[in-house]
């Protein structure tokens, strides 16, 4: 028997195992695609403090962010920072440090494993994969959006909780990168996406290029229409896209139940403005090891696990996630435009704040309460 399943081999799962890990805990990673985040299209953007706090090395950097061209109504401004905000990383290389990370700690990671049934008993977990059962005393749920376990347990998303992505990887041109260098590009507008951004992050090799809408604004759209025109607009090369799905609910209560745990993409742990989940589906993957833990250690009780986990949830990034859906059903509602709060130019660098996320609370209560009551 194992201490602790994660089911998912993301930045929630690979971290929550590596504290697990740390603690001694026997810990087993199961994982449905041939290798962690195989393959998987993001735009990969990491804020210089998650590599601080996770200990992660410069080296797996793609390419360093000092700030944000914005594009909405045919006019555009850079709001430069004057030094390094975060990283883009390329998803695979990323997951493959955390999973050597997690390997040379002692972990046992198994690839092209898909979880079919997690059975609950009174000491422990039955977790089924295919022909195969292991069994655990907890089980954490980082397999991504389209769980459908951890769906039993969170309920669906609902269609404006939900969003939609195309993406594409192309290759730069010369002149894309000598008036974009260091800067990430953001992209708003009717022209540019039925209702959300597209984006476009350099990496060392390629481009990665796209744009996201909430599924309820999509329908009846054609998604490779508005990348077409992202494209256009920089005079880069089309390529074959890609598509998938993002949360962008907001904090969610139904993290926990009985032995399970939910984490990252899986408890909709992604930015609702934004749609970027690796900080805190890393976060969130260490809380969840941090609750386990408590655990483990006869400190609480199997039925305090969801409250004591969502309590630290709650403290940790839970109330940025509420501002952030305050403004998306704002935004939503026509009642402001972002393309009329980039003409100010104190509201644009908040704005430049949030796309690097050097954003805190106070800045995203600021922005509502100075900014947002006044226009509306």
């Amino acid at each position: 028997m194992f201490d602790v399943i994660v089911v998912g081999a993301g930045p929630a799962g690979l971290v929550s195992a590596y504290k697990l890990l740390e603690e001694g805990y026997d810990v087993l990673i199961l994982e449905r695609e041939i290798r962690p985040n195989y393959n998987k299209l993001c735009a990969g953007y990491i804020p210089l403090e998650v590599f601080e706090k996770y200990n992660i090395p410069k080296g797996v950097a793609d390419y360093a962010v000092y700030g944000v061209r914005f594009v909405a109504d045919r006019k555009e401004w850079v709001v430069d920072f004057d030094a390094e905000t975060g990283y883009n990383v390329d998803r695979n290389r990323f997951a493959d440090f955390l999973a050597t990370r997690v390997l040379k700690e002692g972990g046992i990671i198994e690839n092209n494993s898909f979880v079919r049934e997690v059975e609950l008993k009174n000491s422990h977990a039955i977790v089924r994969v295919r022909d195969r059962e292991y069994t655990s005393r907890i089980v954490i749920l980082a397999d991504g959006v389209t769980s459908r376990i951890a769906a039993s347990i969170r309920g669906r998303f609902k269609a404006n909780d939900l969003g939609i992505t195309i993406q594409t990887r192309i290759n730069p041109t010369s002149n894309f990168l000598k008036d974009n260098n260091r800067l990430n590009v953001i992209l708003f507008g009717r022209q540019y996406s039925p209702f959300g951004y597209g984006w476009i992050f350099p990496k060392q090799r390629h481009l990665d290029v796209g744009l996201g809408t909430l599924i309820s604004k999509a329908k009846g759209e054609k998604l490779e229409d508005y990348l077409t025109n992202i494209l256009d607009h920089f005079n880069l090369e089309k390529s074959e896209p890609r598509y998938f799905p993002v949360p962008l609910s907001g904090p969610l209560n139904k993290v926990a139940y009985n032995r399970m745990l939910l984490a990252g993409d899986s408890a909709g742990h992604v930015s609702p403005l934004t749609g970027e989940g690796i900080k805190y589906s890393m976060y969130a993957g260490e809380l969840a090891a941090e609750t386990i833990i408590e655990y483990l250690k006869n400190r609480i009780s199997i039925k305090d696990i969801r409250k004591y986990y969502l309590k630290r949830l709650k403290k940790s990034f839970y109330k940025k996630l509420r501002a952030e859906k305050i403004i998306l059903s704002i935004l939503a509602s026509k009642r402001l435009s972002t393309s009329r709060m980039l003409e100010d130019e104190k509201a644009r660098r908040i704005i430049a704040k949030i796309y690097t996320d050097m954003s805190n609370e106070h800045i995203f209560f600021s922005l509502v309460k100075s900014y947002i009551l006044t226009h509306i």
